[in-house]
């Protein structure tokens, strides 16, 4: 996470390539079905975070903060020492973040939420972790039961609640652990 001047731009054309990578890989998933690009996590930790989460064709994401671009995350927010309310770290940051529009369903509506998010875990406390979001919302009028959504990287049924789906990745057990961050390289949006 660089937060200097220069870095804050090397960060901004980042993020834009981040979003053209992203938008291409969603377009390409949309014509050809499931990507099979393998994705791995840098060996490389910037202030305990990998450094960025490649492909196998080379297209690389880093943590995007400092950048209006990001949904407002900052270096200062995620390094600030802020606590939540059982005195946790709180900040938070993502690889990439992909939201869809509403969709009408069941009498309501429902969206989903692509992520690779860098974070602390509450236990052990203030441990950095990441994981990939793959979740969906649906409005509290859509009628009860399950319903299979399709999206780029496939298909999933989920039972109608105001956040189905799930999360992927490290949880180290013990204070002094380190997450495995490959983990999260085996949601369903990294493949």
């Amino acid at each position: 996470m660089i937060i200097t001047k220069d870095g804050a731009r090397r960060t901004r054309r980042c993020t834009r390539a981040a979003i053209t990578t992203a938008a291409a890989m969603v377009a390409a998933a949309a014509i050809a079905g499931p990507a099979q690009a393998a994705i791995s996590a840098s060996p490389d930790l910037n202030a305990g975070w990998p450094s960025w989460y490649a492909d196998s064709l080379g297209n690389k994401l880093s943590v995007c903060v400092d950048d209006p671009d990001c949904g407002g995350a900052t270096s200062a927010d995620l390094l600030s020492g802020e606590r939540d309310d059982q005195g946790n770290l709180a900040g938070e940051a993502f690889y990439y973040l992909a939201q869809s529009d509403e969709i009408s369903i069941g009498g309501g509506t429902v969206f989903a939420t692509l992520a690779v998010e860098a974070a602390f875990a509450a236990s052990p406390a203030d441990t950095p972790i990441v994981f990939t979001r793959t979740r969906f919302r649906f409005s509290d009028t859509v009628a009860p039961g399950q319903y299979t959504i399709k999206y780029p990287w496939g298909e999933t049924t989920v039972t109608a609640a105001k956040n189905a789906g799930g999360d992927i990745g490290c949880n180290p057990a013990a204070a002094g652990e380190t997450c495995d961050f490959n983990i999260a390289t085996t949601g369903p949006a990294n493949h």
